[in-house]
């Protein structure tokens, strides 16, 4: 298993500049301005393709999506991790941490968050994998296995079998996440019904386990 590297997004000295041009750009529903060490997005068409127009998340906080116009996106992608032993296949979770300002403390799937400005969806699937997890892997060979339309972003999920692993050696980035953990399906729905886990749609964690046994919409 291979990550592709700090090559996977824009030069630092390409970034200063993206950061620069986010600066520059209207901010029309927050008054903070981007600094140095903002996490900077591609803003999409309804394509998916990039506008060439960015935005901004200083490391204190905002809402870059409050940024985004009528028919923008960004693009957020998810890695959930399947343990393919036995007949009940367990994925790999994640408690967050109680500093998020999203679900705090919930558990939630092995790992995700935003593209990077100058990242592929692939590339940003392996730089949170890593980030968070500390695995190692290369989707660059890997369309997602499932691709949804929030209102102001588009959503990737990439399903992976990785077979022996110890949560307990894993390295976590502690300010992401405080601890994991392998889950059944049955179980990650039992968190939801207690409201201990991300509220996703039960759907979509049935959808995430039907398709890592047969991929595509057909059940056989």
């Amino acid at each position: 298993m291979t990550w592709a590297g700090p090559d996977s997004h824009y030069s630092e000295s390409v970034r200063a500049e993206l950061v620069a041009q986010a600066q520059s750009e209207p901010q029309a529903c927050d008054t903070s301005t981007p600094t140095e060490d903002a996490e900077v997005w591609d803003v999409l068409d309804v394509d998916g393709s990039p506008t060439g127009r960015v935005v901004a998340r200083n490391a204190d906080g905002g809402d870059p999506e409050a940024y985004l116009r009528a028919g923008e996106f960004h693009r957020i992608v998810m890695v959930v991790v399947f343990d393919p032993v036995g007949d009940d296949p367990a994925v790999l979770i994640q408690q967050r941490s109680a500093a998020k300002a999203i679900c705090p403390g919930l558990w939630d799937l092995t790992a995700g968050g935003s593209a990077l400005a100058g990242e592929t969806s692939q590339q940003a699937a392996s730089r949170e994998l890593a980030e968070e997890v500390g695995l190692l892997v290369d989707f660059s060979r890997q369309s997602p296995h499932i691709s949804l339309t929030r209102p102001t972003a588009f959503l990737d999920i990439y399903l992976v079998d990785l077979p022996g692993i110890d949560p307990a050696r894993l390295v976590l980035q502690t300010e992401e996440v405080q601890a994991v953990r392998w889950s059944t399906r049955q179980e990650i729905l039992t968190l939801m019904d207690q409201g201990q886990f991300c509220p996703f749609h039960p759907s979509l964690v049935d959808l995430i386990f039907d398709v890592r046994r047969c991929p595509g919409e057909l059940s056989r």
